[in-house]
């Protein structure tokens, strides 16, 4: 079962009147190609009782901000987990032809099969389509979040993405050298990874005849992903890290206001573990664990490994590349615009493991200050159907994982929550 498919078989299929005008019933999440989607209303069931069967699941792209203040609307297509496919934005109108919402096409082979879809997922003679722009995913990453969501799509107001595999200075200026290290690294890694990507595949896909789940899956396991190896070494990624976690530290320290001989004492040990933790960052982030002897191993529950998500990124290219018989140097270009290697990804990332750090660098303050008991997930201005479970569940033990299994934030990239700090007992607990 596909990522959708399983997202969709979450969705209530029968909520009340009352239910759908709150927004509180049960809904699917999945998250392709960097975006996290909510489906609200799955294909074959009506939005509200006057529109026709939808052909197509619909629901928001997460943490975004639409022209009628709501999130982002979107259709999902067959080919929604697919990196390589564009992306098309339909600018709506109402009655009068004057823009209204948009409509995002996504998962659509091209504009023909966009525009039908569209018009399958409303009444015979609906004229509510204005203007359909067509993006790459990296632009419409860079319109989503950097872009102007509340004008017509078509007047061409995303901002522009980055070129090149390594951003300028001039455009981290301004920011702090934790963060510009951060991004240097990611999109150095990335760089390297493509490369090495682009060399293999060719050989991997020359002997087969014809994709399979199975098969593809084979050649992504046998995609030598060692190049992400150079965040291990990194040296400058790791004391970023570790500068960040000692700030975090420090602030949520001197926020408890402990005795001044105790914050000493306890500073002196969040910055040891600032210190262990950066150590072994790199590894983390590949699948690996460090021992307290430098041995490196394998670590089976690293999460936020990027190896990974990498592989899932390219599984589409490589059916394709398969079925379509492309060519060595088609191929190669092919991955140098995948959505899996781009200058988006590594701020993606980079804007993420910030976040993360952050929440780790809070824990470790509360841990060791002996007088966190709990703590709280506080919803930013905007937030997803994730967090605002996690912030239901109101104030949990310190060590306790909130639903999305998370510590602390982040609960997804893009993720603008914060998670807080209670030093007062439950009185309900024994």
């Amino acid at each position: 079962m596909s990522g959708v498919a399983e997202a969709a078989t979450a969705v209530d299929r029968a909520p009340s009147a009352a239910q759908v005008s709150a927004g509180n019933y049960r809904k699917g999440h999945v998250r392709l190609n960097g975006f996290d989607f909510t489906i609200e209303t799955v294909a074959g069931e009506r939005r509200a009782p006057h529109f026709p069967p939808l052909s197509n699941h619909y629901g928001y792209v997460c943490r975004t901000l639409g022209a009628d203040g709501d999130q982002v609307d979107v259709f999902l297509g067959p080919g929604a987990a697919d990196a390589t496919l564009p992306v098309f934005v339909v600018d709506q109108v109402n009655e009068r032809g004057v823009f209204d919402e948009h409509k995002v096409m996504y998962g659509f082979r091209d504009r023909y099969a966009a525009r039908q879809a569209y018009f399958d997922n409303y009444w015979l003679g609906w004229n509510g389509l204005g203007a359909m722009t067509q993006l790459t995913q990296q632009q419409f990453a860079a319109w989503l979040f950097d872009g102007d969501t509340t004008a017509p799509a078509s007047l061409g107001k995303a901002a522009k993405p980055v070129k090149g595999a390594a951003l300028k200075l001039s455009q981290i200026a301004g920011r702090t050298d934790e963060e510009a290290a951060l991004r240097r690294a990611f999109a150095a890694a990335l760089a390297t990874v493509r490369r090495s990507v682009a060399r293999q595949l060719p050989g991997l896909i020359r002997k087969v005849i014809k994709a399979s789940d199975a098969r593809v899956q084979q050649i992504l396991d046998e995609l030598d992903m060692s190049g992400f190896s150079v965040l291990m070494d990194d040296e400058d990624l790791k004391a970023a890290i570790a500068r960040i976690l000692r700030k975090v530290g420090a602030r949520e320290l001197k926020q408890l206001k402990l005795a001044a001989d105790e914050a000493d004492g306890i500073t002196d040990q969040v910055n040891v573990d600032a210190s262990n933790f950066a150590d072994a960052y790199g590894a983390e982030l590949v699948g690996k664990r460090i021992l307290s002897d430098g041995t490196l191993i394998n670590n089976p529950s690293a999460y936020w490994r990027i190896d990974e998500s990498t592989r899932e990124m390219l599984r589409s290219l490589v059916s394709d590349a398969i079925d379509d018989g492309w060519s060595t140097g088609h191929l190669e270009k092919e991955v140098s615009d995948a959505a899996a290697f781009s200058d988006y990804r590594s701020e993606m990332i980079a804007r993420t493991e910030l976040a993360r750090a952050e929440g780790i660098g809070k824990m470790m303050a509360w841990r060791r200050s002996g007088v966190v008991k709990r703590k709280r997930w506080l919803l930013d201005d905007d937030p997803c159907d994730i967090c605002e479970n996690n912030a239901l569940q109101g104030p949990i033990k310190l060590d306790e994982p909130f639903e999305s299994g998370d510590d602390a934030e982040p609960a997804h990239p893009h993720c603008r929550c914060a998670v807080v700090a209670e030093t007062e007992e439950d009185p309900n607990e024994d």
